[in-house]
């Protein structure tokens, strides 16, 4: 596979992620559209991995860099936002506001992580 397919793969996924959150963010009561949100929460989170962990593979960097340990903190945080939105939803809000700072700078980390430790890779 490409850099490219995973970089999509990767995208993808946090789309699918970003629409699960929104769409469990809503609250709806309705049984079918919770299963939806959250099948699309699960299945983004599976892309957003398997399509970082390919990109890291295919452009040889290290598992052990200081970004992408915390991107991966990230994800485990995007996926721990489904349990906040069906036992606590009165923190959803807070949650989300979190959630937006935290994705930014794993955002901002994927993209500039070469400026961010110029030594390279750990």
């Amino acid at each position: 596979m490409s850099l490219l397919f995973y970089k999509w793969l990767h995208l993808m996924g946090l789309g699918f992620v970003a629409l699960g959150v929104g769409g469990l963010s809503m609250g709806s009561d309705d049984a079918s559209k919770k299963k939806l949100t959250s099948i699309l929460h699960g299945v983004g989170l599976l892309l957003a991995l398997v399509g970082g962990f390919g990109l890291v593979a295919k452009a040889k960097l290290s598992v052990a860099s200081p970004w992408l340990i915390y991107k991966i903190l990230v994800w485990v945080a995007l996926g721990g936002f489904i349990a906040i939105a069906k036992r606590k939803p009165e923190l959803v809000t807070k949650a989300q506001l979190a959630l937006i700072v935290l994705a930014s700078v794993a955002a901002y980390f994927g993209i500039f992580h070469y400026e961010l430790w110029p030594q390279g890779p750990a």
